[in-house]
């Protein structure tokens, strides 16, 4: 079957296929804001503008589209030809329904000015559009600090995004994911205050970096790129740009201050523990039944060849004892039932799991054993 073709004519002008505008459409989205964020009011006053996708042709580039939330952005290339250089906006939301909505083999016709207008076979449409002149700027400049594969960039987030917060605390990092690249490796670190998560994912380092991000805008941008693709970052003082192979994403840096992990990593550990990460994650998940939501610990008991996991309410008790390779003293403790599954599943629970601490005091660290390229440190709740 030929290609069908996607026609853009007007200002701009030019020619793609339906599969191709489809695709770049639901990646760009992804980084439009569904509205506007007040604090944004100021640096752009026309709201539209960040609830919408640029669609921009020129005569020496392919075309691409654009949308931004103001401090997350993604551009894709739209293959296809140039036949009249333009700029122009569209909402978001609208422009993907259409999108998705398109006869898959029908030629789809796109008519830009006031309004849009879509004609296929047997009817048409018409989007409402805006005016590019106020959108905002989408240059940024800086130099390559490494290259990863686009599937060791989407396991880091995934495996350190359970430790950050949900919902702004007032305290920035909290909402927020700290990179940084040295010595061939791409670490990213994330905490709630409660609990750290710390991953590193081999990369080529092309010069040492670091750079703070919303945790939010990270996660949209690693959804726009394939496992298999090799993707170029670049830290400067103000963005962190993601370039793949179709795709170019921006993040605003945060202006905070990430907490100093070094005292927890390094503290010595006096009482170590080796169990089933499988049998761990079940024992928690049937713990939940018990586990009041508003009070979610759990009392973990660590003896010789045992870890003893235990909760009493005034309504129901349970306790069950794993086996585990027990080195150190006996130690009680009591933990976030939540945050050591959370932990455990960010992780991977086939095979062994180690889970080192020193009192009912100090905090938890826990990792796979045969993977130390990931670590999550829990604070213990207080006993009582």
């Amino acid at each position: 079957m030929a290609q069908e073709t996607l026609e853009i004519t007007g200002a701009p002008h030019l020619q793609t296929s339906v599969q191709a505008l489809s695709s770049a459409v639901n990646a760009v989205a992804k980084a439009a804001a569904h509205t506007a964020p007040p604090r944004m009011n100021d640096l752009h006053p026309d709201r539209s503008n960040l609830t919408a996708i640029l669609i921009e042709a020129t005569s020496d580039k392919a075309p691409r589209l654009l949308a931004t939330d103001g401090s997350t952005a993604i551009m894709a290339s739209l293959p296809g030809e140039v036949l009249e250089p333009g700029r122009i906006l569209v909402h978001a939301s609208s422009l993907a329904r259409v999108a998705k909505a398109l006869p898959p083999d029908a030629t789809v016709s796109l008519t830009a000015g006031e309004r849009i207008q879509v004609e296929w076979d047997h009817g048409m449409l018409t989007l409402e559009s805006h005016s590019a002149h106020d959108f905002p700027n989408m240059k940024v400049a800086g130099k390559k600090t490494l290259t990863v594969s686009g599937k060791a960039l989407q396991q880091l987030v995934r495996r350190v995004a359970h430790a950050s917060a949900t919902r702004d605390d007032g305290r920035i990092f909290t909402t927020s994911i700290h990179l940084s690249a040295s010595q061939g490796r791409l670490t990213a670190m994330a905490t709630d205050n409660h609990r750290l998560a710390i991953g590193n994912v081999p990369c080529i380092v092309a010069r040492s970096g670091e750079a703070l991000v919303s945790m939010k805008g990270l996660r949209v941008v690693t959804q726009v790129f394939s496992s298999q693709e090799k993707v170029a970052v670049s830290f400067n003082d103000k963005h962190v740009l993601f370039r793949g192979e179709t795709y170019t994403a921006r993040i605003e840096v945060v202006r905070a201050q990430f907490p100093d992990p070094r005292g927890l990593l390094e503290r010595a550990m006096t009482a170590r523990a080796v169990c089933d990460g499988a049998a761990l994650a079940s024992a928690l998940r049937r713990a939940k039944t018990v586990v009041n939501p508003n009070n979610d610990g759990m009392d973990f008991d660590f003896a010789m060849n045992e870890v003893v996991l235990s909760r009493k309410t005034w309504q129901a008790e349970i306790r069950e004892t794993l086996a585990a390779q027990v080195s150190g003293a006996p130690i009680h403790v009591r933990l976030n039932r939540r945050m050591v599954d959370e932990a455990l599943h960010a992780l991977g629970t086939a095979g062994p799991v180690t889970i080192e601490l020193t009192g009912e005091e100090s905090p938890m660290r826990i990792s796979r054993t045969d993977d130390d390229d990931f670590v999550v440190v829990i604070m213990p709740l207080r006993m009582g």
